[in-house]
């Protein structure tokens, strides 16, 4: 039996997570704004959209702004005659966006659901003007791009054209609301000449049947890449302090990586054909620098140096990445 991890929230549990928190923001709205002075307050969210030819503008109590873990997460719902729609941003602590989600309640049928391109968010979404202050919850940034009407997997197969919705805008934040990290988010950092790879999802894999390799540990970018470790052993049973190296023709225990070559879609699933992906050839080593226990996972932190080659032309070095990733 293969068992499959994915440590990340599929972008339709944490949406609709992050629109049960804007809910209770709007419900605290409605129940405070009856003894609300008639002085307008400072203003300190704020969220401008242009959706279609329309412009929106929402401030304060609209606005729904949470860190948790690494990530923060800023959205609203809107519900007036002019508009019937939501939208959340998922973006880490560095600025770099994991998932843009749109829900337009004027539609019907299932149709609704815009998101961020699979495997490469930033492919037509941009964060601009990115600001984070942890220690007085401040963040701004300016966005500008296009989300994907979510399809089944059966549709994507069929590689169709699908809906796209154009967004734009600013968000400013002063007071994020912040709740308590109760989980743990595996990564994966490095960057070299032409390729910044920044882990923002995870997904693991592990088939007994297997006689090399069983386990698969796969870190996917938010600009199109991903990195598979091919293991042996269970990702925390690797020994701590200890090197791992590999050439282009080891079988066991490598680090693989591969660049996403399908077209833009956005599927709401694992859907991947290997025949969407470019494959590299890679050399290197990895090294298990610490194993410590995060909300009550087993985290296995480590070093990678890595080699990179496009048929026999060596495209990339790698150079002390970071990895931080748990058993499946």
């Amino acid at each position: 039996m293969v068992k499959i991890t994915n440590l990340i929230p599929s972008q339709s549990d944490s949406f609709v997570r992050g629109l049960l928190k804007i809910v209770a923001v709007f419900a605290a709205f409605f129940i405070s704004s009856c003894n609300d002075d008639l002085v307008e307050p400072a203003t300190e969210r704020l969220f401008t959209i242009q959706l279609g030819d329309k412009n929106y503008k929402l401030v304060n109590k609209w606005v729904g702004a949470t860190k948790d873990c690494e990530r923060l997460s800023i959205g609203f719902l809107y519900d007036q005659p002019d508009g019937h729609f939501g939208i959340d941003f998922n973006i880490l602590k560095n600025g770099a966006l994991h998932k843009a989600t749109l829900v337009d309640f004027s539609l019907t049928g299932g149709q609704n659901l815009f998101d961020t391109a699979d495997f490469n968010p930033v492919a037509l979404m941009k964060i601009t003007n990115f600001k984070y202050d942890e220690a007085t919850n401040y963040v701004h940034f300016e966005y500008s791009g296009e989300v994907l009407q979510v399809i089944s997997r059966s549709s994507a197969a069929a590689n169709g054209s699908f809906a796209r919705r154009f967004i734009r805008g600013v968000v400013t934040i002063t007071n994020l609301d912040d709740y308590k990290c109760n989980t743990f988010l595996p990564t994966m950092q490095f960057e070299t000449s032409g390729l910044l790879f920044t882990g923002t999802n995870f997904f693991g894999t592990h088939n007994p049947s297997l006689s090399s390799n069983p386990y698969r540990h796969i870190f996917y970018s938010n600009n199109g890449y991903r990195a598979i470790f091919s293991l042996k052993n269970n990702f925390g049973n690797l020994d701590k302090g200890k090197t791992y190296s590999f050439d282009q023709s080891t079988i066991e225990n490598r680090i693989d990586l591969q660049k996403h070559i399908g077209s833009f879609r956005a599927t709401n699933s694992n859907y991947n054909p290997i025949e969407d992906w470019k494959k590299f050839q890679t050399s290197g080593s990895y090294t298990i620098k610490e194993q410590v226990i995060i909300n009550g996972k087993k985290v296995t932190k480590g070093e990678m140096n890595l080699q990179v080659y496009d048929n026999g032309m060596l495209i990339h070095t790698i150079t002390n990445g970071t990895f931080e990733g748990v058993g499946l």
